[in-house]
C-alpha cells in the first residue's frame, strides 16, 4: 500500500486481536487517520475480554475507538439463522454470513455516519482491478487471494460485492502472517494476541453450541447396507464427513454419509470415499457476485470448503438463483449448507450456498 499524501480517514475494525492491530498500525504509518471500531457481538465473560484487549490496543497505538453493541443484531442474523439451518439437517457457515449481514454492513453504516473514506478490517485477502470483466467498458474491483494462502481468508468473504470493495481497505493481504506478527512485537502491541480460527460464538465447540438450544433426540445409526449398527445423539449434530463423535464401537472409523431428517436416522460408512461422499457435480442456490457473472459453460476453479483444494470445472446450467457445476474430478463431501466459491485463478467471481 502506498502512503497517502493527503490524510484520509478510515475506520478500523478492532477485535483486540493481532491481524486487527496490525491493520490499523500500518494504516496510521501510511498517514490514514484511523478510528477503531468494535463491535460487540458476544456477551458474557468473552465479549468484555476481546472489549478490553481492543480498548488496549486503540491505547497502545493512540487512536480512537469507538464500541458497537451488535449483540442483538447478531443474535438475530447470524445465531437465529445458524440454528434455523442446523433443525433443517444443513451445515450452514456462520462466518459467511457475519462477514455480509454484519461486520461489513455495520462497518460500512459508520464510514457514513463518520464521513470517512474508506474502512478496514484484518482480514488476509487482496482487492485488485479484476482480470475477469468481460462486457465491462471498465474493470471493476476484483476480490483475490492472500499472498499468504496458508492464512488466506478470501473464500469468507466472496458475498462482499464490488460496490463495497470500492470502501475496503486490507492492509494484510499482501503479507505473511509472520510478518505481522513481527510488527506486533517490534511495536510492543501487548494485547494483540493470536487471533482463534474458532467460530467466535462457540468456543466450546459446535455440538456443545448446539446442544444448548436444541435438544437432544436419540435415534439409530445404519451402514451402508442399511444394518443397524448403533445410536446417535440427534441428527442436527451430526454433518456429511463427519467421522468424530459417533461413539460407534468398530475397528476402522464410520463416516457420516446420509441423513434423513423426518425421522431422525444417520447413515455411515467405513470407506471415506463412499460414493455418497463424492460429487462430480455441485448444484448451488443465493447466487452471490463480486463484480460479474461469468457465461453458462465458462471455464471456472470450486473449492467447497474453506482452504480445500480447487478443482477445474465449468458452468452448465444458470437459472434464476440456481447455478450447477460440473466438475472434472469428485470433490468430497460437499456439503448441503456450506459455500462453494468460484475462482478464475487468484481472483474470486462469486459463490453459492451448495444445494
Amino acid at each position: 500500500m502506498k502512503k497517502e499524501k493527503v490524510e484520509k480517514k478510515v475506520v478500523v475494525a478492532l477485535s483486540g486481536g493481532i491481524d486487527s492491530a496490525v491493520a490499523a498500525l500500518i494504516l496510521k504509518n501510511l498517514n490514514y487517520r484511523v478510528i477503531g471500531l468494535h463491535l460487540k457481538l458476544l456477551g458474557g465473560r468473552k465479549g468484555k475480554y476481546v472489549e478490553k484487549k481492543a480498548r488496549a490496543v486503540a491505547k497502545k497505538l493512540e487512536i480512537p475507538l469507538k464500541a458497537y453493541d451488535a449483540r442483538s443484531y447478531f443474535q438475530k442474523k447470524v445465531i437465529r439463522e445458524f440454528l434455523k439451518y442446523i433443525k433443517k439437517g444443513l451445515t450452514p457457515n456462520p462466518c459467511v454470513v457475519c462477514n455480509e449481514a454484519v461486520k461489513f454492513k455495520l462497518l460500512l453504516r459508520y464510514r457514513r455516519l463518520l464521513n470517512a473514506d474508506f474502512v478496514a478490517t484484518g482480514h488476509y485477502a487482496r482487492i485488485k482491478k479484476s482480470l475477469y470483466s468481460a462486457g465491462l467498458k471498465e474493470r471493476c474491483l476484483g476480490l483475490f487471494s492472500a499472498l499468504d494462502k496458508s492464512k488466506d481468508q478470501s473464500y469468507f468473504l466472496y458475498r462482499i460485492g464490488e460496490r463495497a470493495l470500492k470502501q475496503v481497505l486490507f492492509p494484510l493481504g499482501g503479507m505473511k502472517k509472520t510478518e505481522a506478527a513481527k510488527i506486533a512485537k517490534k511495536n510492543h502491541i501487548r494485547f494483540a494476541e493470536k487471533e482463534s480460527q474458532d467460530i467466535c460464538f462457540a468456543s466450546l465447540g459446535i455440538a456443545n453450541f448446539i446442544k444448548k438450544y436444541l435438544k437432544e433426540k436419540k435415534g439409530n445409526v445404519y451402514n451402508e447396507k442399511r444394518e443397524f449398527v448403533g445410536f446417535h445423539k440427534g441428527v442436527h449434530l451430526y454433518t456429511i464427513g463427519q467421522r468424530k463423535g459417533l461413539s460407534l464401537s468398530s475397528d476402522k472409523p464410520y463416516y457420516v454419509v446420509d441423513k434423513n431428517i423426518a425421522k431422525n436416522e444417520i447413515f455411515v460408512s467405513q470407506s471415506r470415499f463412499d460414493k455418497k461422499l463424492t460429487r462430480r457435480s455441485v448444484s448451488i442456490k443465493n447466487i452471490s457476485w463480486v463484480c460479474n457473472c461469468p457465461k453458462s459453460k465458462e471455464k471456472i476453479q470450486v473449492q467447497v470448503r474453506y482452504q480445500s483444494e480447487k478443482v477445474n470445472g465449468r458452468i452448465i446450467k444458470i437459472k434464476h438463483d440456481l447455478l450447477e457445476l460440473k466438475l472434472e474430478k469428485e470433490v468430497w463431501a460437499a456439503t448441503p449448507g456450506q459455500s462453494a466459491v468460484i475462482w478464475k485463478g487468484n481472483e474470486i467471481l462469486g459463490g453459492g450456498i451448495i444445494i
